[in-house]
């Protein structure tokens, strides 16, 4: 059925309606360029809020732009649905429709916390069912514990074929009672695996095929336990770090992103004693997030643990997200205990022989740490090649006189010096450029939004 004029202009964006000639110039675009426009609008994550789809507003400006988006089924295979919003089983149905036998994208977003019965979200999803064969990623994020045990109720003895990514969120805690069981029947495709909740997580068929895990949610360290027990292939993982010890053997892992609880943060030991649990030979890079420089200095003088290496390891990275009281207080050896002023360097060099890269974001003590590594007249890590710099706003001008300090340093014994990597405002010194020394512009925000 055609759509009137005004139905048109409601789905065309305002910034259109008030100019003329340029929604003119889009009516004439050839019909690649247009399928273009809305295939890059598509592929775009947007959030599950975001009610503005292209495909379909472009569907709705003419029979000519409705033929063309029609026409490429791949414009309609990004489905979002709400259970039981009006409208939104119809939109369900064409997406569904209209994506034909393409491979699609589905979330499942229920954010509330109101009681529905099993029956009705049940009857909104079997609508999906018919097409789980096509589905190759899976998002359900429920606000409640209802609306989770139904979603995972439709899926529970279903194959998924095509399922490479799947993605489940529970805005509270715990879940009371429930079992993650879903796609009991097998996903054979599936590889990635990111669980935001806290539930009981039964034997599988698809979690030791399993190459990307994020567990999000570190309040419920046995519940995890029992996912990594299953993953016997992982290469990437990335989890929230609770104080709970439990040995920990993955040969296949070679990338791993870790956040410690902030409520844990002044334990010195926390690193050290979480690694001397782990075994992980083929693990390469190592990030550490929400950490204290008091961690990191402990854990890189480890000389009493001497099982504690990372034989394999070439990226280190110890990462805050913000600035913390430790700041102002460096001297202060109630925070840094005088113990730790000098770091073994065998202990560097036995915790990871080949290290090629070390990044230091928003950290406290970074100039302990940098003078330490940087600042001898030996070299700890002689693979060493790159050192990326992001310090606190306070302690900028201190860790540009170290630097100064151990460019001195280095050239005065003939040592190389490694790539700095500095963001700004250290990276605009002219201190670089007048004496010769390699620098580029590192930016923290790019390294830190690889992990969101």
């Amino acid at each position: 059925m055609a759509t009137s004029h005004s139905d048109a202009s409601a789905t065309v964006p305002v910034s259109l309606q008030s100019q003329p000639q340029q929604a003119s110039a889009i009516l004439s675009f050839p019909d690649e360029l247009l399928v273009e426009i809305a295939a890059a609008a598509v592929q775009e994550e947007r959030s599950p809020a975001d009610e503005f789809r292209a495909e379909l507003a472009l569907s709705h400006l003419s029979h000519r732009f409705r033929d063309i988006m029609i026409g490429a089924p791949t414009l309609w295979t990004v489905i979002k649905t709400k259970p039981l919003v009006d409208g939104s089983v119809e939109l369900l149905k064409l997406y569904l429709e209209r994506s034909r036998a393409c491979k699609i994208w589905v979330t499942l977003h229920e954010p509330g916390a109101t009681y529905y019965p099993h029956q009705l979200i049940a009857a909104d999803l079997s609508h999906i069912l018919p097409h789980v064969n096509r589905i190759w990623r899976l998002r359900i994020e429920c606000g409640s514990q209802n609306s989770m045990s139904a979603v995972l109720a439709v899926f529970r003895n279903v194959a998924a074929p095509a399922l490479e990514h799947l993605e489940i969120s529970h805005c509270g805690r715990w879940i009371d009672n429930l079992t993650m069981d879903i796609f009991s029947s097998g996903a054979p495709m599936l590889t990635s695996f990111k669980l935001n909740c806290g539930a009981k997580f039964p034997v599988l068929p698809w979690t030791a095929h399993l190459t990307h895990l994020n567990l999000c949610s570190g309040d419920f360290w046995t519940s995890n336990m029992v996912i990594l027990r299953q993953c016997l292939s992982l290469v990437h993982l990335s989890l929230n770090l609770t104080p709970i010890m439990h040995p920990v053997n993955i040969p296949s892992l070679e990338s791993l992103t870790i956040m410690l609880p902030n409520s844990h943060n002044n334990r010195n030991d926390h690193l050290r004693e979480t690694f001397t649990h782990w075994d992980m030979p083929a693990l390469s890079n190592l990030v550490i997030q929400c950490t204290h420089g008091n961690q990191t200095w402990v854990l890189l003088n480890s000389t009493r643990n001497l099982h504690l290496s990372f034989p394999a390891l070439t990226s280190l990275s110890f990462v805050s997200y913000a600035p913390c009281d430790c700041a102002d207080d460096e001297d202060d050896d109630r925070v840094f205990p005088p113990t730790f002023q000098s770091i073994s360097s065998s202990s560097l060099l036995q915790l990871s022989p080949i290290l090629s890269s070390l990044t230091l974001i928003n950290q406290c003590f970074t100039i302990n740490i940098l003078s330490e590594v940087l600042g001898r007249n030996s070299q700890p890590w002689p693979l060493l090649k790159t050192v990326s710099i992001h310090p606190q706003s306070r302690k900028s001008r201190d860790v540009y006189r170290t630097l100064q300090q151990v460019v001195r340093s280095r050239r005065l014994h003939h040592l190389a010096l490694p790539l700095l990597r500095l963001s700004r405002p250290l990276f605009s010194e002219k201190y670089w450029e007048e004496n010769g020394v390699n620098v580029e512009l590192f930016g923290p925000t790019e390294f830190l939004d690889a992990f969101d």
